[in-house]
Order: structure tokens, then sequence, then C-alpha cells
């Protein structure tokens, strides 16, 4: 016959292990959007991000307010420039229901000379930033090989209408420009919470992953639901 205190050990072991299988499936939950029967879709608090400065394309009253932190050489950065944003511009963008801003960062090997391009041709035409930005992630090449030289990027600048092409050559050697990417590098850290991870994209300062069409429309309901919109 079992005693007294084995009996109580037992129970105690019993509960913590209950504990723990609750505590187990909250951890696993995730967290960026929630959803249940009532149709009340609740979302983490967003971060705040500074667009002053940035690449923005679409009306500044529009409601929703897009931003990515991207790198020209990432991969999965390339997937959302040429299937997913063209997406966003044809429904939020262009009816005025959002704008979107591009803040470019670099950590990836051998990115920041494609970084500082882009930035050279904002600096002369604000709205070819974004021409130039499409043209990079077309003609991105293997993650690992330094395929945005310096003479490549004249080459390709070549396409980009009206670009001053004396200033731009001598804005790719700018330490300023340099500058303004490490800069946006840490600042990308800073709101990710020391990490960096591209795409980052961000609705109304609410992270979108796994992103996707799909968890975007999640979201934007989501953000209409707690009547933000």
């Amino acid at each position: 016959m079992m005693s007294q205190s084995k009996i109580m050990k037992m129970i105690m072991l019993v509960i913590i292990a209950c504990v723990l299988l609750v505590t187990l499936v909250v951890w696993k939950k995730p967290h960026w959007v929630s959803h249940d029967h009532s149709d009340q879709s609740v979302l983490p608090k967003p971060v705040s991000i500074n667009t002053a400065g940035q690449p923005t394309m679409g009306s500044a009253k529009a409601p929703l307010k897009i931003v990515s932190f991207e790198d020209f050489k990432c991969t999965n950065c390339r997937f959302f420039d040429l299937q997913l944003l063209p997406w966003l511009v044809e429904e939020y963008i262009k009816p005025g229901k959002a704008n979107y801003t591009a803040i470019t960062v670099s950590f990836l090997p051998d990115s920041m000379q494609a970084a500082i391009a882009a930035r050279c041709v904002y600096q002369q035409h604000p709205q070819q930033f974004f021409v130039f930005s499409d043209l990079l992630f077309h003609k991105q090449g293997d993650e690992m090989r330094n395929w945005a030289n310096t003479a490549k990027l004249m080459e390709w600048s070549s396409e980009i209408p009206d670009l001053d092409h004396d200033a731009f050559s001598a804005c790719l050697l700018s330490a300023d420009m340099s500058n303004q990417i490490i800069d946006n590098t840490q600042y990308a850290m800073d709101v990710m919470g020391g990490e960096l991870s591209t795409p980052a994209v961000y609705i109304n300062g609410v992270l979108v992953r796994p992103l996707s069409k799909q968890h975007i429309k999640e979201v934007i309901q989501s953000l209409k639901h707690q009547e933000v919109l």
C-alpha cells in the first residue's frame, strides 16, 4: 500500500506535467495573428517604424502603411518584389488603400554596392528607385557571387531615364551613401529586436510572417476588426 507522501508526490508530478503541456501548447501557437469563431482576430502590439527619407510609393493619406526591409542579394526578397509587390501595387497601393516604403539593408556578402547604387538613383530621381530596385531583382545572381559589381551597376543604370551617369558614378564611391545603408541596417536590427531577417514586411507595424498573399489579407482583415483602419 502506497504511503500518503508517495501519493502526494505522484499528484504533484501529474500537476507539473499538465502545466508543462499547457505551456508548450501556448508557446507553439502562432503569435503574429490568431483567430476564433467570433471573428475577433487579435494582432500583437505593432512596432513603430520611422520611414522618413526612405523610398515610398502611394498616397501619404493611405490607411495602410506597408514597410519592407530588404537586401538586394536576398533570394526571398526577390520573390517578394517580383511576385507579391506587383499584387500589392494593383490591389492596395494604386487604389489608395496603402502606401509602401522600402528600406534597403546590407548584411549578405557583397550586397552593399547594390544598396548604394539604388540609393544613388533615389537621390537623383526618388520614384525611379522602384524601377531600379525591380531591375536589380530581375538581374539578381547567385547569393555567393559578386554579381552587383560597379561595372554591372553602371551598365544597368543606363536603363534608368534621365539619370546623370557621371553623378551616379561619383555617388557609388560616396562614404555618405554607404553610411546611410549602414544606418538602415542597424535600424532594421533595432526594429527586429537585435536580429536581422529579410524580407521583413510590416503592415501598420505588424510583421507579416509567413509572407504570402493569404497572410497579408489576414493581417489587413485583423486591422479592420480592431478598427485601426
